[in-house]
């Protein structure tokens, strides 16, 4: 059953999928800087990174997890590399935090591959 719901969204995650990553790659690579006072930064990475996560894995089921994995942590440390050039800074705790982000995207959906009942309302 969940994977038949999961088979007639494929194209809406797939869409959200490009859309979230397009919203955080420009966040990441805007030269100005966050709002002062706010500084949740880490939280912002593992946020961004479950859900391009969560939707990588739900809008290709068919692509091997560490494929999905590697990819988007090579977009993790990309996106630090560049941010050298925009004038901001780059750190190992972003990675760390688009890592822990990623742990829990696989664990979420795994969840919902094993029991799938649980996840969905009859």
């Amino acid at each position: 059953m969940f994977e038949n719901i999961i088979e007639k969204l494929r194209w809406p995650l797939r869409t959200a999928f490009l859309v979230c990553l397009c919203v955080v790659l420009y966040l990441a690579l805007d030269s100005a800087p966050a709002v002062k006072g706010l500084d949740y930064d880490k939280a912002n990475h593992v946020l961004a990174f479950f859900g391009l996560g969560v939707l990588l894995r739900l809008g290709w089921p068919r692509f091997r997890i560490i494929w999905a994995i590697l990819a988007l942590l090579a977009l993790g440390i990309l996106i630090e590399v560049l941010q050298h050039f925009t004038g901001r800074d780059a750190a190992f705790g972003d990675v760390l935090a688009d890592i822990i982000g990623l742990a829990l995207a696989v664990s979420a959906t795994q969840i919902f591959r094993m029991h799938p009942q649980a996840t969905l309302a009859d």
